[in-house]
This record gives structure tokens, C-alpha cells and sequence, in this order.
């Protein structure tokens, strides 16, 4: 082998390493290995045939990959094996380009800071087996799990900077393309749950739609961040795929109509208004544009007015968002004290590096005397199961198939463990309920409201219940319509009470058939397909993504998220003023400026009322969308 063959193949090692990375997440970590290989094979077949393909699919592997009740997995998602099977067909293709000394510096500094805090939080956290995401957040796998969305989001701005080398235009065209196609997956997913539940305008009922974002068991602000980073590319881009009457014109249409009355049945009300500013001023943008005789973003005028009036008479139509807006000011003054708890929490925490990567809910139960385990996958010697900490708030859960025939038969067989209480004795309460992050509905239990009070025998007896509970009133609870016959998320819950914990040794679900409804149901796979959910979400989220870093990497980390979005507002500005003639990166500037402002004005806002940053796909989903638009172009960098 001559030199140029060494070297060529050197230049391919990295991205052979990250697709056999790929590889080895979908068959150890993901529930359905085989589909999770083919996937990585046909995202990194596509990426490597067509140059800048994976753009058009990687924002919806990010935002929809990651539904858990079809992966099993909290840790590793569909999507993570899409992503890192396409950034190894860019680096495959072409060698990285650090077309952007500044921004890569800054990355490069917040990946070794966020990897200096993963390594703290993993030496301070509790030591948790790979196999028990119940623990997730009270563990060392908290820091893993936070570590991958800076790591992933990384490899993103890799392959984005070197596609953007040799074709910004296309580049830039076929990331907005993405964004818009995962912004209407979306907004399809909340259409069909909302169909489900009360109705797809009815709006009278209190009923928070979440979409794909079934990771959010424990807080109700993954889908408000990603509308804060998407509106900005549906609302705010002028080239000429938007602007013609055309297919295209008319799709991105559909999309900011469908994606609006998605923002609004979420009924979160910063969501909501921040998305009624947005279309405010890209009616004025628009309007501005077709006076000065730019007569091609004339469908851009109508989509945005289309946008305004469905906001208002989907306002005007249901009181439910007017009645949340009448707490804001009580939910306000809890969210203000939630912070001044935090900020009295981080004076004990390292000022400089924080306390480490993944620790901020197991460092705020510790402040405020909680228990620091709640649920975890019983590592005793001889004895499976779950170990449940009573907690009012706190249920064991698994997405099921309401439409098995019934009765079901359960079975559940338990100990308790700890010192007995005959105050209050430990039990299990048991339900199946249509489900969503904040609401169940429809729900059914068992004789006596299924609760099983256990016997005060000491600790460690195993004991065995069993009942029957019948489903089928789930089914008589449902619509009639017949085009909404299809299955609604339903979950089977477990709710642990009183004084001590319970061990949980197995649940066996059987429907008339005799066919095992739940999946894992004697947990010989760890927690697989089991996950929590909690009401109180402010005992495990800051809320507050400038605290939150504060408290996992200290003001180092604050200190580089903020240069982040100062470079990422000051680069939008003076894109604002610059123009381009060269070739497809024509007016390229101006549009990424004009995007950049309003995602600038996202970010800040949902920061500031929402954690964000411990959530990786999140983090990805921001890398990607603020380094397509802080990047320089390359005959920009090539001057400075």
C-alpha cells in the first residue's frame, strides 16, 4: 500500500468507526435490533449516494426517533442510529472542513466541558446497571444519556460543515426541506392524537397534545422546544421553493397551517404566544416584501395570513387555552420560586465546573429531603423485579393494547420490604388508562379500585394477588366515529403507597385468549418497555436551561452557551445586511440572518421556562439549527 492509499484510508477511519458505532447501538441497546441494522444501512446507502440527502430525513429521526413505546429504550433511539449511520456517510464521502475557526473553537470547548462534567457526574452519581432505565435520572446513566445529545449533536456540526463546504446553497435548501417535513410529521401525530382523545376542534377541554414527544414523562416541554426551533425555518425563509405558486409554495402552506394548529392544541401557553408573534411578523415580512413589488413571495403573504386567522378563531372557538392563561400569574410565581430554590441549591456546588453532567435531579431531591430511589431493577441476589419507593406521584408504566379481548387476568406477585407500618401499610394500586403526558382518561380498575394492600408480615415475603379487570369499558369509552377506530395510546399503571418500598417480583398480564399482553412482564430484561411517569416535574427539571447548566457544568458551561447565542444573534444581524453573488449562494445570507433573529428570540425564550439541554435530542436538534445559520459561508471564512 503506497502512501496516498494510507492516507486515503486514514481520511475514511473516521467515518468506518462511526458507522460500526452505529451498528453496535442498534444491536445491544434497541429492542428490535434487525430493524434497527437495516435502518442504519439505508440512511448511510442514501447519505452516501445523495449529497446532502440526510437532510432531508435526520430532523425527523431526531424529534421521532426517539419514541420509546416503539424502541423500549430511554437511552438509544431509532433515531441515534439513523444520525450516526449519516454523519459516517459524510465523512465517508469528504474530509471534515473547519470552514469556521471561532464557532468550531466554541464547540469543540463545550464538548470537552460537557465530557469533563459527564465524568464528574458519573463518579457522583449512584452506580446503576445498564439494563435499568427506571433509574435513569438518579444514576450514572443520567450523565451518559446527557453526554450523548452534546456528543451527537457534535457529529452533527461535523457533517454539516463539511457539506456546507462545497455546496451552501444546496446545503441550506435541503436542511429547511427537512425541517419542514418533520414539522408535518409532527403536527400528523398530534391531528391522530387529538382525533383520539376529544376531538380535532374541540377545544373546550383542557387537553395537552404532545406528539411524538412520548419521552416527556417527566415535564411538558420537549414539543415547545422544538416548535421554538422549527417555526423560525417554516415562517422566515423567502427563496424561491416558497416563494412560486408552485408544489412547492403550496406544500410549505399546508405545513405552517397544520404545524400552527399543532403549536396551538398543545396548549402551552409561552408556545402559543411566541407563535402568534412569529406569524405577527411574517405577516409584516411578507406584506413589506409584496409592496416593495416582490411579487413572488405572494403565497408566503397568504400562508402567514391563513396562519393568523386560524390562531384567532381557534382562540376565539375554546376556552381551554383562556382558562390557562388566567393562571399565569399564580404558575409564574411557582416557576420564580422554583428558581430562587435552585439558585439557593447551586451556592454549595462548584462555582467554575458544577457539580457534574446528569445531577440536577438527584441533587434537588437531596435539597428539598426526598427519597433518592424511586424506582430501580432489583440487583439482589436470586430476586428480580422492580424495587418502588412510595411516592404519591410516581407510576410504574407500559403502553398496551386496550383492544385484547377481556377480561384480563392479573397477576402480580410482590414483597415488602423494609419495616412495617400499620399506619400506613404498603399497597399497589392498578389501572389501565388512555394516556397522554398529562392527562388519563378513561380509565379502569380492578375489584375495589384494584389496590392490594400488603400484608404487614415483616419484610422479604413474597406474595402473590391476582383479579381480573375488564377493558372493554376502555372501548365503550372511545368515539363512534369510524374513522377513529384506530388504537389509542393506553397504558397499564402501577402506583406504589404508603410508608415502605415494595418489591415488585413480576406482573403477568393474560386476555381471554390467553395471550401476554404486557412485554417484560417478569422484568428478565431489566426494565425494558417499562418506563415512569411523574406529575411533578419541577423535582426533576430546573425549568430553566441557564440554571440547570449552572448547576451540572457551573458558570464555565453558562459561560459557553452564552457565547454560543451572542455569536449566533451578532452573525444573524450582520447576515441581515450582507448580500452574495455567487452562484447558488445567492441572497443565502440574508435569508439564514433573518431565520437566525426569530431562533435567536426561540431559544431565549424557552430557556428561560424550560430545562432544554438535558434532553439529547434537543441539544442535537439546537446544534444543528444554530450552526447552519452561525457558519460562515466558505468565501467569507476563506477572507478572514
Amino acid at each position: 500500500m503506497n502512501d496516498s492509499h494510507l492516507a486515503m484510508a486514514l481520511r475514511r477511519l473516521p467515518g468506518i468507526t462511526v458507522f460500526v458505532s452505529a451498528l453496535v447501538m442498534a444491536r445491544f441497546h434497541l429492542s428490535s435490533p434487525g430493524i434497527a441494522v437495516g435502518i442504519a444501512f439505508v440512511a448511510f446507502s442514501l447519505c452516501l449516494a445523495v449529497r446532502s440527502g440526510w437532510l432531508w430525513i435526520v430532523p425527523t429521526a431526531i424529534v421521532a426517533g426517539s419514541m420509546y413505546p416503539v424502541t423500549g429504550s430511554l437511552l438509544v433511539s431509532f433515531g441515534d442510529v439513523f444520525v450516526v449511520a449519516a454523519v459516517a456517510s459524510v465523512l465517508l464521502r469528504g474530509r471534515f472542513a473547519q470552514i469556521d475557526r471561532p464557532l468550531c473553537g466554541l464547540l469543540i470547548a463545550l464538548l470537552i466541558v460537557s465530557g469533563v462534567g459527564a465524568v464528574r457526574g458519573w463518579i457522583s452519581l449512584p452506580e446503576s446497571r445498564w439494563d435499568d432505565q427506571l433509574n435513569l435520572y438518579l444514576s450514572q446513566l443520567n450523565a451518559a444519556s446527557q453526554f450523548k445529545g452534546y456528543l451527537m449533536g457534535t457529529l452533527l456540526a461535523a457533517a454539516f460543515f463539511t457539506e456546507f463546504r462545497g455546496s451552501p446553497g444546496l446545503t441550506w435548501n435541503r436542511l429547511v426541506q427537512g425541517i419542514r417535513i418533520s414539522a408535518l410529521v409532527v403536527a400528523i401525530i398530534v391531528l391522530i392524537e387529538r382525533s383520539f382523545a376529544y376531538g380535532v376542534f374541540e377545544f373546550s377541554t383542557q387537553f395537552r397534545a404532545t406528539g411524538p414527544c412520548t419521552s416527556m414523562h417527566i415535564g411538558g416541554q420537549h414539543i415547545d422546544g422544538y416548535w421554538a426551533l422549527a417555526l423560525p425555518f417554516l415562517l422566515f425563509v423567502g427563496r424561491k421553493d416558497v416563494g412560486h405558486v408552485g408544489w412547492r409554495g403550496a406544500f410549505n402552506t399546508v405545513v405552517q397551517v397544520v404545524s400552527i394548529y399543532a403549536i396551538f392544541v398543545t396548549m402551552s401557553r409561552s408556545t402559543v404566544a411566541l407563535a402568534a408573534g412569529f406569524v405577527l411578523a411574517s405577516v409584516v415580512v411578507h406584506t413589506w416584501a409584496w409592496i416593495s413589488n416582490r411579487m413572488t413571495k405572494r403565497v408566503g403573504l397568504v400562508g402567514a395570513s391563513v396562519m393568523a386567522m386560524l390562531l384567532v378563531a381557534m382562540w376565539f372557538a375554546g376556552g381551554a387555552v383562556k382558562r390557562r392563561y388566567e393562571t399565569t400569574r399564580a404558575d409564574l410565581q411557582v416557576r420564580i420560586d422554583h428558581m430562587k430554590e435552585i439558585v439557593v441549591m447551586s451556592s454549595d456546588i462548584d462555582p467554575f465546573l458544577g457539580r457534574g453532567l446528569g445531577t440536577y435531579p438527584l441533587e434537588h431531591r437531596r435539597h428539598r429531603g426526598l427519597s433518592e430511589s424511586l424506582l430501580r431493577v432489583s440487583g439482589d441476589a436470586g430476586q428480580g423485579g422492580i424495587v418502588a419507593q412510595p411516592d404519591p406521584r410516581i407510576y410504574l408504566e407500559q403502553f398496551v393494547d386496550p383492544n385484547r379481548p377481556g377480561p384480563w387476568d392479573v397477576q402480580l406477585r410482590y414483597a415488602p420490604l423494609g419495616n412495617a407500618s400499620d399506619d400506613h401499610p404498603a399497597s399497589w394500586a392498578l389501572m389501565v388508562c388512555h394516556k397522554t403526558l398529562l392527562q388519563s382518561y378513561g380509565c379502569v380498575r380492578g375489584p375495589g379500585g384494584a389496590t392490594i394492600v400488603a400484608p404487614m408480615v415483616g419484610s422479604g415475603g413474597l406474595m402473590e394477588t391476582r383479579f381480573e379487570i375488564d377493558v372493554s369499558q376502555l372501548r365503550q369509552r372511545r368515539h363512534e366515529r369510524r374513522w377513529d377506530q384506530a388504537i389509542p395510546p393506553t397504558t397499564l399503571s402501577l402506583i406504589a403507597h404508603g410508608s415502605r418500598p415494595l418489591r415488585l417480583d413480576s406482573i403477568d398480564v393474560v386476555d381471554a385468549d390467553g395471550e401476554a399482553v404486557l412485554r417484560n412482564g417478569d422484568f428478565a430484561q431489566g426494565s425494558r418497555w417499562w418506563y415512569f411517569t411523574g406529575g411533578d416535574h419541577l423535582v426533576w427539571r430546573a425549568k430553566n436551561a441557564w440554571l440547570h447548566t449552572r448547576v451540572e457544568l457551573g458558570w464555565t458551561g453558562v459561560l459557553l452557551w452564552l457565547a454560543l447565542t451572542v455569536l449566533l444573534g451578532w452573525r444573524s444581524l450582520k447576515m441581515l445586511r450582507s448580500t452574495n453573488d455567487a452562484g447558488d449562494a445567492a441572497e443565502l445570507n440574508p435569508e439564514r440572518g433573518k431565520v437566525g433573529i426569530f431562533l435567536l428570540v426561540g431559544w431565549i425564550s424557552m430557556s428561560l421556562f424550560g430545562t432544554l439541554l438535558d434532553t439529547p435530542w434537543i441539544v442535537q436538534s439546537l446544534y444543528l439549527t444554530s450552526v447552519a445559520i452561525t457558519v460562515k459561508l466558505p468565501q467569507d471564512a476563506a477572507d478572514t
